[in-house]
């Protein structure tokens, strides 16, 4: 998988992430895809509303990741 840093139009102002039907993506608070930084996986369909990620499954708590990407991979 290669990762693909977001363009300077969409860098920390996505708001909400879905990726393709088979596909499984895992997107970054930092440039790079690094570990480092927040991050979180979806399938699809995805999340529509990034200010409220599930940090453990539906019925936990969530994160907020709402204009924060920087880059993400698909597998």
């Amino acid at each position: 998988s290669v990762c693909v840093p977001l363009a300077s139009d969409l860098n920390d102002l996505v708001s909400s992430a879905g990726p393709d039907v088979g596909s499984f993506c895992y997107f970054f608070v930092d440039a790079g895809c690094s570990t480092s930084g927040d991050f979180f996986h979806v399938g699809n369909p995805g999340y529509g509303d990034l200010s409220k990620v599930p940090v453990n499954g539906p019925a936990g708590s969530t994160r907020n990741y709402e204009d924060k990407l920087s880059s993400y991979f698909c597998v």
